[in-house]
Order: C-alpha cells, then structure tokens, then sequence
C-alpha cells in the first residue's frame, strides 16, 4: 500500500486500491486482489456455458449435462442454472465499494464459488480496517484513517529497504556509518577496541567477555579482543533540514510522491545510523511550512496555491537550524524548477515568468544561509536553462552542491549524496 499511500496521500484509497488491484510484494510475486477473483469466475462461468451449448448441440437441446458445483459437495445443478449463480457472485464482488461491503456477500454463494484461499483473504480483508487499529498503525480521524508514528516508521523501513535493494553497487561503507568520536563527552555505551582506540576501558564488559570467553576457571586472562571502550560522543554530528517544492509543477511531473520517499527514507536512516544528528522537514509552494514526519505520507499537493516561493522556504530552513549552532548544519534542496514567487513584507508575490525581484529575494535569503554558515545542496529533478543558471549562481555563492537527477532515482542518489558528506564532517 505505501506506493499508492504516497501517491494520494489518503489511507482508505489506498486500501481501496490494494483490496481491487492486489499488489506486488517484496519478491515480486503478484498477491491477489479483488479483480483477480473475478476474472477467474468469468473465466469459470465461460467454461460451464460452453459445455452446456455442447450439450444442448448434442442432444439436439432435449437433454441435461450436470456439473459438480465443487469437490466437497454432491449436489449437481443445471449448467444453466449454474452459470446464473455464479454470474451472481460476479456482480456481488463488482458491486463491492467499501471493505464494510464483503459483509453483505450471499454467504452460500461464497461457500459454493470462492476457494479457500479466496475465502481467506475476503476474511482478512474483512477484518483489515480493525487490524490496523488494534496493532496502532492508524487512528480513526472522523470517517477516515490516519497514521500513527509507529506506520510511519515502518512505511520508512520499507522505502529505505527498496531504495538500498535497488542501487547495485553501493560503494563501500555507505551502509555501515558508525564512527567513535576521539573527543566529546563520554556516553554510557561501549564497542570493542581497536588499535588507535582511547583506552578509555569499560571494566565490566570487559571481564564478562574474559569469563565468556575462557569459561569458569580460578584464573582469569585477558585477550585483545576482550576489551571493550566507552564510546564518546562525536562532534562532526549534522542537522539537516529536507526543503521540499511543493508547488504545482511537482505533482504533474511525479516528483512529489519521489520526494516524500526521499524524505521518510532519510529520516528512517538517520533514526537508526546518525542518532544525534537532527532532521527537520520543510515545504514550501505558495509560502513555506514546517512537516511533520507524521503527516507526510498523506500529505497532498494544495491546487489552489500557487508560486513557489524558494525565500520563504529557505527563510524558514534557516530559522530551524538557528537552534543546532554548535553542528554542521545542511539544508537539502528538492525542487523542479525556478522560484516565481518572493515576500514582499507580509504579502507572497507571485509573479511567472520570474522577475529580477524573484531571483533577487532569493539571492538575499541564499547570502543569509552562507553567512550563518548553512550549506544549501540542491538537487534539480528536471531540465530547467533558467533554473539550472539560477541554481548554479547561488551554489557557488553559498558552495553548496548542484545534483541533477531524474525523479526515479532521487532517493538513492539523495541517501548516498548524504552518506558521503556526514562521512566527511565525522573525519
């Protein structure tokens, strides 16, 4: 469900969808759906009325064929008759609207055509609205579903599992980032020590792993790879802010659902790799907005804004980072054109094609990011000459990075653009 959930941004659509369509899971095996059953019925109810025109060819229409309506029962019907009921169990399926519907199916039609394993799945589907309830991934909003923290999570572990499964070479170490600082303030975990190590010694751990090692004996010995060392806190940790377009270009090119990707990809990363660093989300369209985490895989594109107002994004950016002075502090562009709309005090001006006031407001706001020592990397997800001249012109002001990538490919180039960098800042 999370490719249509990122799309529409609407739970029960995208429930709705899955309950219809089916889906492909993780290995690529097709799981079935709604349509599923019915066309094999069709399929079915074609065959029963075309041996019962054999039939009646045969015997010149006076005689009757039975047909064994399934293996466990031995009640034989007319083929006619038969292929009338299961036509029957067709429309039910077709007519279904809302998961509340499969209640309301003729049970004696489900028990004579469906099988087993359709039988299963209705019931589970059934119970599908309930489930996501009772195991805290979504909470009743009025008449619709929301997320939980705990979905959200997962829905990143997802995107973040696909995203690495689908870069072929990933290069070494981009998986794997842990690195013990030298210097900073000792924290209550401990690693095994390697040579060039403070010998900063957690006593013990290291004697449990002597014991565990050589077994109960009157003497103990110690071997290298019984030591274990505090652990101390780098000081190479970031703070980021995600800096998303959310204005109307974005939803027709198909880059907003590939940047909520992006985004809970990340976020699902830095949670399990970089915990101290810090993320914020940001969009902006028409005027810029803090995210949350929570909101964001149902978040849908607003029509009725207009402008993307770049400063006002990267206004607000700034402001989220004002707090994390003493990290390396990074905003991350995701955006598909030129900004078109700027402040004019209170007011958002828009004005398309962009004027030098446009490009203007924005340049102030990119000399604000560079003297407050705020990186801006921007990653431009389609062809844009003005855009790209733009962009260009305000990275080697602030000497930030310009990434030019196609949509499908945003969050592994995102991810391993990261990855490279915090592996910088933690040398």
């Amino acid at each position: 469900m999370t490719d249509d959930l990122l799309r529409d941004g609407d739970v029960d659509l995208a429930m709705q969808k899955a309950f219809r369509w089916g889906f492909e899971d993780d290995e690529d095996q097709h799981r079935l759906g709604l349509r599923d059953i019915m066309q094999r019925l069709r399929e079915d109810r074609q065959e029963v009325l075309a041996r019962a025109e054999s039939t009646d060819s045969q015997t010149g229409g006076e005689g009757e064929e039975t047909f064994e309506v399934d293996a466990d029962t031995d009640d034989d019907v007319d083929l006619v008759q038969l292929a009338g009921k299961m036509e029957r169990m067709e429309r039910s399926l077709r007519a279904i609207e809302s998961l509340d519907d499969i209640a309301g199916l003729d049970p004696d039609l489900v028990d004579s055509f469906l099988t087993d394993t359709e039988k299963s799945w209705l019931d589970q589907w059934s119970n599908m609205r309930g489930k996501l309830l009772d195991e805290g991934l979504a909470i009743e909003a009025g008449n619709r579903l929301e997320l939980t923290p705990r979905a959200v999570r997962r829905i990143g572990e997802h995107v973040l599992r696909t995203i690495f499964t689908a870069v072929e070479e990933p290069g070494g170490g981009e998986h794997e980032m842990r690195r013990r600082g030298r210097m900073g303030s000792q924290a209550e975990t401990s690693a095994p020590w390697q040579f060039g190590d403070p010998f900063s010694l957690n006593l013990s751990r290291t004697i449990m792993n002597g014991l565990l090692r050589s077994g109960p004996s009157r003497r103990m010995s110690l071997a290298p790879e019984d030591f274990e060392v505090y652990e101390r806190e780098s000081r190479g940790s970031v703070a980021t802010v995600l800096l998303i377009d959310m204005s109307r270009s974005m939803f027709y090119n198909g880059c907003w659902d590939a940047a909520k990707r992006s985004a809970l990809a990340l976020d699902t990363l830095m949670r399990g790799q970089f915990q101290r660093d810090d993320l914020e989300i940001a969009g902006f369209s028409e005027r810029a907005q803090r995210l949350t985490l929570t909101e964001l895989p149902s978040l849908a594109w607003n029509e009725y804004s207009h402008g993307t107002n770049l400063e006002d994004g990267l206004r607000l950016a700034r402001e989220l980072l004002r707090p994390f002075t003493g990290k390396t502090r990074q905003i991350v562009l995701i955006t598909d054109g030129e900004p078109t709309a700027y402040l004019d005090g209170s007011e958002a001006r828009f004005e398309h094609p962009p004027t030098e006031n446009v490009f203007d407001a924005t340049m102030r706001e990119v000399a604000r990011c560079t003297r407050e020592n705020i990186r801006i990397n921007t990653f431009l997800l389609a062809e844009s000459a003005t855009m790209e001249g733009f962009a260009e012109r305000y990275s080697r002001l602030n000497r930030g990075r310009l990434i030019h990538v196609d949509p499908g490919n945003l969050g592994s180039y995102l991810l391993r653009d990261f990855l490279r960098n915090r592996s910088s800042v933690m040398r």
